[in-house]
This record gives C-alpha cells, sequence and structure tokens, in this order.
C-alpha cells in the first residue's frame, strides 16, 4: 500500500530537513565532528563521510533514548536483528513498503548499539563480536525475504543472489584481511551502504510500482530488483579489488618475513 511508503518517508525527509541546519551550525561552530567508527570505516564516492556523520548525530537522540531507558547495547543488537525480520516477513510477503522501513530501522538500531556502548561505558570486544555476527544473520534474513517473493522470476531471483554474494564476500574478506594483519580497503557497498540503499528501494518499491505496474497483484517491484543488482554488482567488484589487493600485501609481507630472517 503506498501509504506505508510515503507516510514514513515525507516523515524521515522533514527531519532530515529540519536537523540538516542545526547539524550544518554545530559543523561550522565546533568543527568537522570525528567519531571513530566514521574514521575507521571512511566514505566512498555513494556515502561520503559527512553523509554518515549526520546520520550518526540524527541517530543520538533515539541512542540517548536507549540509554535513558537503560537498555544494554546487547539489546538494542537484537531489537534490531528482530526488525529485520520482521521486515523480511514483510518483504516475503509482498508489504515491500513495510519491509523496507523495517529494513531501514534495522539498521539505523545496528549503528545505534555501538552509540549506545559508548555512552554507557560498555565498549567490549564481546559487544563487537556479536554485532558483527547479528550483521550477518540480519543481512540473511533480509535477502531470504526477497528470496521468497521472487523466487518464480530468474532475474529477479538473480538479482537476489548477486546481491547475497556480494555481500558476504565483503564482509567476509575485511574479516579474514584483519585476522591476518592486513587493512583491507574500504572499497564500496559495506554493510551501512547496503542497507541503505536495499531499504530505501524496498520502501520505495511500492510507489514505482503503482505507476509501472497497475493493477499486478504480484508486482516485480523493479525498483527493489535494480537496486539489487546493483548493490550485486558493486558489492562483488569491491570484493574483487580487496581479494587482490589483500592477497598482494600477504605476499609482500612474507617476502619481508622471508629477508628479515635471511639477514
Amino acid at each position: 500500500m503506498l501509504h506505508t511508503s510515503i507516510v514514513p518517508l515525507v516523515a524521515l525527509f522533514s527531519l532530515f530537513v529540519i536537523g540538516l541546519p542545526i547539524f550544518a551550525h554545530s559543523y561550522n561552530r565546533r568543527g568537522k565532528p570525528k567519531t571513530e567508527r566514521i574514521q575507521r570505516a571512511g566514505g566512498s564516492f555513494l556515502l561520503n563521510t559527512w553523509l554518515m556523520e549526520y546520520g550518526y548525530w540524527f541517530m543520538n537522540v533515539p541512542a540517548r533514548g536507549f540509554v535513558w531507558l537503560g537498555f544494554s547495547p546487547d539489546v538494542v543488537t537484537l531489537i534490531g536483528l528482530a526488525v529485520i525480520l520482521g521486515g523480511s516477513v514483510s518483504t516475503g510477503c509482498g508489504m515491500f513498503g513495510l519491509g523496507g522501513w523495517f529494513l531501514v530501522i534495522g539498521s539505523m538500531l545496528d549503528a545505534m548499539d555501538g552509540m549506545v556502548a559508548r555512552a554507557q561505558g560498555k565498549s567490549s570486544d564481546a559487544g563487537e563480536f556479536l554485532d558483527a555476527v547479528v550483521d550477518r544473520y540480519a543481512e540473511v534474513f533480509t535477502y531470504i525475504g526477497f528470496i521468497y517473493y521472487m523466487d518464480e522470476v530468474w532475474w529477479s531471483l538473480g538479482a537476489v543472489l548477486a546481491a547475497l554474494l556480494g555481500s558476504l564476500m565483503v564482509s567476509y574478506v575485511r574479516a579474514k584481511a584483519e585476522a591476518l594483519g592486513v587493512d583491507a580497503p574500504s572499497g564500496i557497498m559495506r554493510r551501512h551502504e547496503r542497507a541503505l540503499y536495499i531499504g530505501v528501494g524496498t520502501a520505495m518499491a511500492p510507489v514505482v510500482a503503482h505507476f509501472t505496474e497497475p493493477g499486478n497483484t504480484h508486482p516485480y517491484y523493479y525498483l527493489t530488483v535494480a537496486t539489487l543488482w546493483l548493490v550485486g554488482a558493486l558489492a562483488n567488484y569491491s570484493a574483487f579489488r580487496s581479494i587482490v589487493f589483500v592477497r598482494r600485501a600477504l605476499i609482500e609481507k612474507r617476502k619481508a618475513e622471508r629477508a628479515t630472517q635471511a639477514a
């Protein structure tokens, strides 16, 4: 239904417009904010660090609400996973407007758990580990909903599988590189970027379908399919670049170790 797509969009856009000049004033008065997580992740041409900083600033209010309520970071993480699961069920049932906004909200909660942890002084390796594991479950849940809805159309299903493959590989290559002591390049279509594009692309799909597929009882939702193909192409490209970079770095690292041992 159109209202499930448009009403949340109007509300979020209004808040975005209202908050933008406040953030810009703070930005100019206090200088450029430098959030550790954002600086570590880096931006890309798809989502630069300024917008990422604004997003973090924007989410400070609900994050403080969780702190005030006494929610632990792990609880926020699990609430986010439950919301993502609700989005997956919604998209699987064809309710893309509702499902898309669930995916957006769940992804915001995924960012807020770290903000809550820092505010409460509870940042830990155990928390980061749980967050990383839950992220993978959340992504797989997201794609399961699309697979269930799109399983009869090969080009739609292909888009879902391409996006799933790219998403998992981007995360896996980065994690494996860090485990081997190599800083993988930031690249594009990381978790927050994928979540943003897929969530919004899903939430707004019924609006596009209203004009492109009027009367279709089982719409193809072309906007979501196009978004998934985009995510799949860019994520797999990013993963491939990281694989090449990390492999070369490991070879150079091994050569340096052998040279040191021979000296």
